[in-house]
């Protein structure tokens, strides 16, 4: 038996779609569980990125105590200003893991950087609630 042109053109063309249609939606599957898979990973990555630029802020938080609470308020002041330079960046930016901290932070700035100009120790106090925050501490 043998198939007409028309006949064999309709069964090349549904032969090579069926082949088309084999060969491109386990392609598409596949590209779309990758995609969902770099979303999660760049959502992951984003979370740790926060939690780093946090435990950044909770170290200039802690050495800055630190610093104070030895007298060395120069180191104190050098430290407390890059502390700063973060928490504004951090207060400023999407991430809203670090934002809270970084608000609490500046809220003393200006009573911070005058008392350790001046190498006072009430600075001890207006840090003292700080490092709390910045740890979770709670007296």
């Amino acid at each position: 038996m043998q198939l007409s042109a028309k006949t064999g053109g309709i069964a090349s063309v549904v032969l090579l779609l069926g082949g088309f249609l084999g060969g491109f939606v386990p392609q598409y599957q596949r590209a779309n569980t990758q995609e969902a898979e770099v979303q999660r990973l760049t959502a992951e990555a984003g979370k740790l990125r926060a939690e780093e630029r946090l435990g950044q802020l909770r170290d200039l938080v802690s050495v800055v105590y630190f610093q104070a609470s030895l007298k060395n308020y120069g180191l104190a002041s050098e430290r407390a200003t890059a502390l700063f330079k973060l928490a504004e960046e951090l207060a400023g930016g999407a991430d809203e893991g670090p934002k809270p901290l970084a608000r609490r932070v500046l809220q003393d700035r200006d009573a911070l950087v005058g008392g350790l100009a001046k190498g006072d120790e009430a600075v001890m106090a207006l840090l003292a609630p700080i490092v709390e925050a910045a740890h979770g501490l709670k007296k």
